[in-house]
Formats: C-alpha cells, structure tokens, sequence
C-alpha cells in the first residue's frame, strides 16, 4: 500500500518530466522585436526599495521601443518613491497611490491607477521584485504579435540563493510545473476555469484588457493574476503562455540578500502577488 501513498507524487514528478521533454513554446523561438507600439509598462510597489531601482533599471535596458515605465508608489514608507524621483522624466513616470478604497487589494488598485495614466497601446504588468533581462520585453512583444493573442505571459527561470527560498520555494514550483505540464492545453483556452496567467508579467492589448474589466473586476482577490486570465477568456480574448527558463531571458525574483528574520514573511508576500 506504500505506493499508493506515493503515487500522487510519482505522477507529478513525471509531468514535470514531461514539460522538459516535450516542449511547449518557448520565449526564445520569438526573434527579438526592436520598435513598434508604445508599451507602457506598469510597476506597482509597497515598501520595494530594496528592488525598486534594479527593475526599473533591468526594464529600461530593454532593446525594444518605445516604452514607457509607470511606477505607483501604493503609499510606500521605505523611501521608495524617493528611489524613483530621480528618474522622472528619462522614460520614468512616477504615480504617487491614493488611498485604498474599501474593497480592493492594493496591487490591483495600484496597476488601475497606473492604467489610467498609460499611454501605451499595449500594457505590461510587472512586479517590483522582478529583474527583466534586456530582450524580454522584444521577445514578449513579438509573441503577442506572432500569435495575434490578447494576453501574453511567461514562465520565468526563479532565482533563489537564501536558504529560506531554497527550502520553500521549490515546493510551490513543484505545485505550479505539474498544473504547466501542458501549456497547450492553456494556450487559447475557451475554458475559462483552465485559463492562468504569471502576474510577475503579464503583456497585453489595452483593447483586450479594457474588454476583460481591467483589475478592478478582479479587485476582491488575492489571485488577481488567475482571475484576470478567466476573465479574458469569458471575453473571448486568447491567453498564451511561453517558457523562458533561459537566465538570459527569463525574470528572475531578486535574492540576494542575507538571511533576514523576516525572510519568510518575504516569501509569503511575494506569492500572494502572484
């Protein structure tokens, strides 16, 4: 009866399995794209000033263009916006949060508040603790293009170098490779309950956005990034989903740090934004 206990395991091992062997669409099949539409790329961000200024600085780096870098400070007090202040002005806005209204989380109030200001015809939504190697944003940009879907995301290689992270976090990865085996199975769902989206960088069409109710139909969750995705395909929009496990390409959590006492707390935090 051992392996009966053991089986739920053993299958999920072989799905992940599965995901390298058989590939899916992958980042780097997309030729870089250096120039075509304005992308506004959308930074919410709370106490992020140990991360702020590398994800600003990885997007700005960025061989595509045109963009423009949108950073709300959701009511920050560890000088993040001030990190920021510098920088406006040079392809950098700066969105200083209004107070929470009752109902909403704070990174979906903030990505609407940074919406409303967007100029771009296509958006990317990105979180603070992220780095974004320089051909990311060409190659997502192509993708959306290439595919002629509404909704974009990746499946980025995790960097984890603490020993909280490396104890933890390979566990969820586990959770999230078995429910990614197939991304074919995702890619241009009309099932919206089989629709998922990574919201570390989510790229999208405003039109499709606008269509799905932006974040504020998604306002009353935690899995803002999941919901948002169902709610695309309840509109009819395409979702599509691509490997970047590449370093070169791929986001990567910023670690880095010494053990912290509230390193856990951290981790925590970082995946209830996802």
């Amino acid at each position: 009866m051992t392996w009966l206990l053991a089986a739920p395991w053993i299958l999920a091992l072989l799905l992940i399995l599965a995901r390298y062997f058989i590939h899916g669409p992958r980042l780097r099949d997309y030729e870089p794209l250096t120039s075509g539409p304005l992308v506004s790329v959308i930074i919410p961000a709370r106490n992020e000033a140990r991360n702020i200024e590398r994800c600003v600085r990885s997007i700005l780096a960025t061989t595509y263009a045109p963009i423009e870098v949108i950073v709300v400070d959701d009511r920050s007090t560890d000088g993040t916006a001030e990190i920021i202040e510098p920088a406006i002005g040079n392809g950098v806005r700066l969105v200083r949060g209004a107070e929470l209204p009752a109902g909403w989380f704070g990174k979906q109030w903030a990505i609407v508040q940074g919406y409303k200001v967007a100029r771009g015809e296509l958006l990317v939504f990105a979180d603070a603790d992220t780095r974004h190697e320089p051909e990311l944003l060409a190659r997502a940009v192509r993708g959306l293009q290439t595919e002629r879907v509404d909704l974009f995301t990746v499946l980025p290689r995790q960097e984890m170098r603490t020993f909280w992270e490396r104890l933890i976090q390979p566990q969820v990865f586990v959770a999230l490779e078995s429910r990614f085996a197939y991304l074919a199975s995702v890619n241009r769902t009309r099932t919206y309950w089989n629709a998922i989206a990574n919201g570390q960088f989510i790229l999208t069409t405003r039109g499709a956005y606008e269509s799905a109710g932006t974040h504020e139909a998604v306002k009353h969750s935690v899995t803002d990034d999941l919901l948002l995705a169902q709610n695309y395909v309840r509109a009819g929009k395409d979702i599509f989903i691509a490997q970047a496990r590449e370093h070169e390409l791929g986001l990567l959590l910023p670690i880095g740090r010494e053990l912290e006492v509230d390193e856990i707390c951290d981790i925590r935090d970082g995946w209830h934004r996802l």
